[in-house]
């Protein structure tokens, strides 16, 4: 994933940067699941997804050296 893809799915599908950490950490002998069952498993397990999409945000933040701009009154305006 680029920052620029990275960047795309944080504003606009947050889910998708779940998926694709898991896609790309695969475990030994491990199959990746499909979208939709993946998240089917994750809710069945009680798996707090919002927890882990900002965990893993903050990864992808890190390796990215994401930068947030704000306007004055603290408001988003864009990542770089």
């Amino acid at each position: 994933m680029t920052k620029e893809q990275y960047i795309n799915s944080k504003t606009y599908n947050p889910l998708d940067v779940v998926y694709h950490y898991y896609v790309t950490h695969p475990k030994r002998n491990h199959h990746p699941l499909g979208v939709h069952e993946f998240f089917i498993l994750m809710h069945s397990r009680g798996v707090d997804v919002n927890k882990i999409t900002q965990n893993i945000m903050n990864e992808y933040d890190r390796k990215f050296n994401l930068v947030v701009i704000l306007d004055k009154h603290g408001s988003f305006i864009k990542y770089l």
